[in-house]
């Protein structure tokens, strides 16, 4: 049966990146045999680096799948691209494609390959343990977290995702309103992921590999970053205590 996805792709700068990033779109979904068609959504969120005018040519070379292009007018963060083109999907499923070409086509494949079940589908990055130590402890904690936060066994949640188009949108406009002004970042992620999982606990879990070389040497969990990224964790962990009472 074919199945249909919405690819979102995010950029920020990524001129340089965003044609192999592409590039492992376009393997992932030939090397799918016609099982499953995408439409690609690129939201430049603000880029000075000329992004668009690449991403522009980009779709010149793929006349064959649908393409479109929309640009924030300045960086709201990855957040609010996030919305803007779930705001925009039309076909079954919607997933996320970093601009930056981290997602392997191999790991787009293990992930797509598994609409066909209807289920949303979380990814367990293969090589994230390879990173600095800090980095380690990190997503282990996270992990743990996230599965008390929603009595689930997703050890993995800042990983790839795919998620039934319907669920996204309700999920967006419960929880933003389909307000895609804020300026959300990372911590997006979470907060979607787990209100997504409250209609439906049905999920399955497949082994994603990335590009090893980019996610050691990321540079995403900055201190600021860091910090807004834990008081969210805080605020979400506040909310369910005082749910449980």
């Amino acid at each position: 049966m074919l199945t249909s996805i919405s690819v979102i792709v995010p950029v920020y700068n990524e001129a340089t990146r965003i044609k192999f990033a592409v590039d492992q779109v376009m393997s992932a979904l030939n090397s799918l045999d016609g099982k499953v068609q995408i439409e690609i959504i690129y939201v430049d969120d603000g880029s000075s680096d000329g992004s668009s005018d690449v991403i522009e040519r980009i779709i010149l070379d793929y006349p064959l799948v649908p393409q479109k292009l929309i640009k924030h007018q300045g960086n709201r963060g990855v957040g609010a691209a996030f919305i803007s083109g779930v705001l925009l999907a039309n076909y079954e499923f919607i997933t996320v494609v970093a601009g930056d070409g981290i997602a392997t086509q191999f790991g787009l494949k293990e992930l797509w390959d598994n609409a066909k079940y209807g289920l949303i589908t979380l990814s367990n990055r293969k090589n994230r343990y390879l990173n600095h130590c800090s980095r380690r402890l990190l997503s282990k904690l996270l992990g743990i977290w996230f599965s008390w936060l929603t009595k689930t066994q997703v050890v993995d949640p800042h990983g790839s995702f795919l998620v039934p188009t319907k669920i996204a949108k309700d999920v967006i406009k419960k929880i933003w309103g389909n307000n895609n002004s804020a300026d959300l970042d990372g911590t997006y992620h979470i907060i979607f992921l787990q209100e997504a999982l409250r209609h439906t606990l049905i999920y399955k879990t497949v082994n994603f590999s990335i590009n090893q070389e980019l996610e050691s040497n990321s540079t995403v969990w900055n201190l600021y970053t860091l910090k807004k990224f834990t008081f969210t964790c805080f605020r979400i962990t506040l909310n369910k205590v005082n749910q449980s009472f």
